[in-house]
């Protein structure tokens, strides 16, 4: 399926890490009239996710899928906490499922994995604060990956990383996209 076949549905879900919450994003595109729906959050972190979001993939090279868009955050207690600033740590997540569900990456690479960093308009991955708690935490949440901004690898104690985790750090949502689809980027 290619982003702008608006013939074909689409579905993916990636882990996402927030202070001691660990949650799933799944995202569903359908044919039909555009619009994107974030369901669970709080009014404004919904509006401020989605244009968030609908920035950082633009400003990256990425096609924003002129369909209708479902996502949504489980499990309930994460989205409940997830005030207006809170909401900011789930944007990486969003925008890499949108990019799975739409076809730009392969939706399988994303399935195990987990994400925790934030993400600008311009598509930068930048510093999250649940990063070391979701390093620690994603072995035993089930995770095999674990996406980080490139300056929460740099301060990562490697004694916190599970044997069965592999940290990838990114500086942006496109060099992160590439690397998932296949291509070489930065790996720590």
């Amino acid at each position: 399926m290619t982003c702008c076949d608006t013939t074909q549905a689409g579905y993916a879900r990636v882990g996402v890490g927030t202070m001691g919450c660990p949650a799933t994003i799944e995202v569903d595109i359908r044919p039909g009239l555009p619009a994107f729906t974030i369901l669970g959050l709080r009014d404004v972190a919904v509006r401020e996710t989605r244009e968030r979001v609908r920035a950082a993939l633009l400003n990256s090279g990425h096609e924003f899928p002129l369909q209708r868009i479902t996502a949504t955050i489980a499990p309930p207690r994460c989205r409940r906490s997830a005030g207006h600033s809170g909401a900011e740590d789930f944007t990486l997540g969003f925008a890499l499922a949108l990019l799975g569900a739409s076809g730009q990456v392969p939706a399988a690479a994303l399935s195990e994995l987990i994400a925790c960093a934030r993400l600008s308009l311009s598509g930068v991955l930048r510093p999250a604060p649940a990063a070391p708690v979701t390093v620690r935490r994603a072995e035993q949440d089930g995770y095999t990956a674990v996406v980080l901004a490139l300056a929460d690898v740099a301060d990562l104690d490697a004694a916190a990383v599970g044997a069965g985790v592999v940290i990838v750090g990114g500086p942006t949502l496109r060099a992160l996209a590439r690397l998932l689809a296949g291509g070489q980027e930065t790996q720590a």
